[in-house]
């Protein structure tokens, strides 16, 4: 069966050619990963020039497919390598003529855009993992921790026996929830639970507690109860709004609806070494969605932002919400806090 090639794409037809001419060297040699003394003897045994001895190097890289540096190949040192190896196809561009599909040299040569596709795909995997080491640091994590969710709880089935629970959490909270649980999956973490009564110092199994808003939600409730956290900003949940100094100047951020304004806090509080606090939310609930909406794609920048204060045991981090569907969102302060 014909592997099916997405239009023979110049990034594929590319690394295929890579594929194509380190193949060759491999067999020449007998080995999956030659190292820059194998192809440089190769290379004197074929009688090239000290000047083309310096390519060994590059193409023993080349050749460690483990590697980025196949992928990040230029067309001309391709074409330089194929040269000194003697390929029979030394011209990238002819290359990726026979590799179009239909012509009868597809077939000899769709090999090495299989390996092209699965050395892709390998580099995807590892980009992955990478990033799940990452993900796993941000929230104080490690891979077989635990973690657990609280969003902001309303008690309205109290007073109205009619309603189906006796407490419900904003659809704003529950999205951002939603997203957050993503990741985990996606990282492959624990799926945090979702829970209430939380008491952040009772269960040893549990490293990470994350807070989903900020008003009337019993992480960041406790969070607001420590003096080293009130000292930087003040969650005034009676006048819906952020306070904070800046310059022994305050600053006092509220939410604007009719201008589609808001202000969000992403948080991370090192209680211990095995545990943790991490806040997310805005100062109403159309914060939280879009300040949620952010994270999911922009986790990593979060990440970098608060390891840059490594030694830190809080890092804030307060954006500023705007524009047409919440789409401007800036950076406007990094607090910390160091014991």
């Amino acid at each position: 069966m014909s592997f099916p090639i997405p239009n023979t794409s110049y990034n594929l037809s590319k690394i295929g050619y890579g594929f194509y001419l380190i193949s060759i060297v491999r067999e020449l040699i007998g080995k999956d990963f030659p190292t820059e003394t194998d192809i440089k003897r190769l290379l004197i045994k074929k009688g090239r020039s000290e000047e083309e001895l310096q390519s060994a190097r590059q193409l023993s890289r080349y050749c460690d497919t483990r590697s980025t540096f196949l992928k990040d190949a230029r067309e001309e040192t391709l074409e330089k390598v194929a040269k000194i190896i003697n390929a029979e196809i030394q011209d990238f561009g002819l290359f990726r003529k026979k590799v179009s599909p239909g012509l009868k040299s597809y077939k000899d040569l769709e090999v090495y855009l299989k390996m092209a596709e699965n050395y892709l795909i390998g580099l995807k995997g590892l980009s992955n993992a990478s990033d799940g080491l990452l993900f796993g640091k941000l929230f104080h994590l490690k891979k077989n921790g635990k973690a657990i969710i609280n969003l902001i709880s309303y008690n309205f089935g109290e007073k109205d026996t009619n309603l189906p629970a006796t407490h419900f959490a904003a659809n704003s909270d529950t999205r951002t929830e939603s997203l957050l649980k993503q990741l985990f999956t996606f990282y492959g973490f624990h799926l945090p639970e979702s829970t209430s009564g939380i008491n952040i110092s009772d269960n040893p199994e549990i490293q990470t507690y994350i807070g989903i808003g900020y008003f009337n939600n019993e992480i960041s409730e406790w969070v607001n109860r420590q003096k080293s956290f009130n000292d930087l900003i003040e969650i005034d949940k009676i006048n819906a709004c952020f306070r904070y100094y800046e310059d022994s100047k305050p600053v006092e951020l509220r939410a604007n609806r009719e201008s589609n304004e808001d202000y969000a806090l992403i948080s991370r509080f090192i209680i211990n070494p095995n545990k943790c606090v991490f806040l997310i939310g805005g100062i109403e609930g159309y914060g939280t969605e879009k300040i949620g909406e952010f994270f999911k794609n922009n986790w990593k920048k979060v990440y970098h932002l608060i390891e840059g204060y490594p030694d830190h045991k809080i890092v804030n981090l307060i954006f500023k919400i705007s524009g047409v569907n919440g789409t401007e969102i800036t950076l406007i302060a990094i607090q910390k806090y160091k014991e």
